[in-house]
């Protein structure tokens, strides 16, 4: 073998390597993560007067996501439970607490359910 088929052997193989480092970043590209069914619930109100700190909040908004398998039990109050658990601040923080506490008494609230596409 010549130095030309020497040159040419190299040639192939680094070919070779590259088109089989393409085509792997192309698999790992083509992977997906799975991710679990989500229940998303959020309580909105426009103007939210907080009677304990004596503040007022305008445009409140919370949000509430977690796995659809979380929801075994539907009498209990888990999300309410979830939320003030949560939430206990003290100091400068505690009116976030109150209000956490003032949304979640409120019965309007939306839910919406998203799965993995």
């Amino acid at each position: 073998m010549g130095k030309e088929g020497l040159v040419e052997m190299k040639n192939s193989m680094n070919s070779e390597q590259e088109r089989l480092e393409e085509s792997s970043t192309e698999e790992a590209a083509m992977v997906r993560t799975p991710i679990p069914e989500l229940s998303m619930k959020l309580w909105y109100l426009p103007k939210l007067e907080l009677p304990e700190s004596g503040c007022e909040m305008t445009g409140a908004t919370l949000v509430l996501i977690k796995p659809v398998d979380g929801m075994v039990d539907q009498k209990r109050n888990i999300d309410g439970d979830l939320m003030v658990g949560s939430w206990d601040f003290e100091g400068d923080c505690k009116e976030f607490s109150e209000a956490v506490r003032e949304m979640i008494k409120v019965k309007k609230s939306y839910l919406m359910t998203m799965s993995s596409f």
